[in-house]
């Protein structure tokens, strides 16, 4: 089982070896589209994650980690192969509708998939804490290297960009052909309540107002720093800067959220939490407005709060939210987060995309840095109050 885990490190950085990513909007542009339809797209994509995220976690369950591994890494590379063919608005929302179902069957297969096999290793060397760093420095990594080349590679040509996409997509589905299933562990007890958790977090939220608070947060702030990382690429495109800089910045926008949320323990422990929460808001808040200056080193110095917010919250608030529930029902908490931040995202991002076609990239950023600052100010504030300050646990 030890090679599961080094097979795994191989499949991890493939998976996230996504050339087009750091080019995306200027990719979907080429084709002809607004950016309402691009937008569009993108909600297409993430209404496809939220309805097939659950579903897959508990096929995943039924009929083991390698087969959801391989379905997932065919679909998405399907996926990426017909965006090669794809000529149009409805073609291209296909594409990625079928590359979201994709995402959603190796979303958290991979993780379930390190675990068991490091079950079946000597005591000594099952270090959980260190095999997720490492696979989540080989993600950064991964996009780092992917950025920078799919810059280059757009620069010259948008469809030799597609073709390499393609390509790299399939070596995942190959690498998970060789990991050899961990033998699964699943009570009767965990089939008969595959939808307990409804009742559960009914009666947390209902009993525990900090709880709440910390999830309308980390919903809020993830939304916030998702959208933001679209419209960017936008505002990047209107300051004319070519596809080589489109790679450097994403890569380097994508490194220092590692580098941010590496620093949250030490900040925590020197400063307070709610020291930490106050730097999360005050990321998007003046992302949003800084980003719309006209002198390109601020805009672009800017651009790095979004992701500071970013790494700082997915160490910060995720500890505060697993903190409060009990293990049976963390991955289903955490995946109610993504799920609640998705469904915002889908039901919003329209209107975001039809404000720039517009209006610009300029008034949409302002309008969501005011929503930002109310949401400091009514979800933020409230929670900062409401919690210990208290160093970040370990363990």
């Amino acid at each position: 089982m030890k090679n599961n885990v080094l097979k795994i490190y191989t499949y991890t950085f493939f998976r996230l070896l996504i050339f087009i990513l750091s080019v995306f909007i200027p990719f979907v542009q080429s084709y002809g589209l607004s950016m309402k339809e691009v937008f569009e797209i993108l909600a297409i994509f993430n209404l496809s994650m939220v309805l097939f995220d659950v579903p897959a976690g508990y096929l995943c369950d039924i009929i083991g980690r390698k087969k959801t591994l391989l379905m997932g890494s065919f679909t998405a590379a399907a996926g990426y192969t017909s965006l090669c063919f794809a000529d149009s608005y409805l073609e291209l929302a296909a594409v990625y509708f079928v590359v979201a179902i994709g995402f959603s069957l190796i979303s958290g297969a991979d993780i379930a998939f390190i675990y068991e096999s490091l079950e079946h290793l000597p005591p000594e060397k099952r270090v959980p804490h260190r095999i997720i760093a490492r696979q989540q420095l080989l993600l950064v990594l991964s996009e780092a290297i992917a950025a920078i080349i799919g810059g280059h590679v757009a620069e010259h040509s948008m469809r030799t960009l597609a073709i390499m996409n393609a390509v790299a997509a399939w070596v995942p589905f190959f690498i998970a052909f060789s990991f050899k299933e961990p033998l699964m562990k699943r009570s009767l007890h965990q089939r008969k309540n595959f939808f307990s958790f409804l009742g559960y977090f009914k009666k947390l939220f209902a009993e525990d107002k900090t709880a709440r608070m910390i999830f309308s947060n980390w919903v809020f702030w993830s939304f916030s720093t998702y959208t933001a990382i679209w419209i960017l690429q936008k505002s990047w495109s209107e300051k004319d800067l070519n596809m080589i800089m489109f790679g450097y910045l994403w890569a380097l926008c994508n490194v220092s959220v590692g580098v941010f949320g590496h620093a949250v323990e030490s900040l925590q422990k020197s400063y307070g939490t709610k020291f930490v929460l106050v730097l999360i808001g005050l990321g998007p808040v003046l992302g949003y407005f800084g980003t719309t200056s006209s002198e390109l080193g601020i805009a672009l110095g800017m651009s790095l709060l979004f992701y500071m917010s970013r790494g700082m919250f997915n160490v910060s608030l995720r500890e505060l939210f697993n903190s409060r529930i009990t293990h049976e029902y963390r991955a289903t908490g955490n995946s109610l987060i993504s799920f609640s931040m998705r469904l915002l995202f889908f039901v919003i991002s329209p209107i975001i995309g039809w404000g720039i076609d517009k209006r610009g990239s300029a008034f949409v950023s302002y309008g969501l840095g005011l929503l930002c600052v109310a949401a400091f100010v009514c979800l933020l504030i409230p929670l900062i109050k409401n919690i210990e300050d208290l160093p970040q646990k370990t363990g």
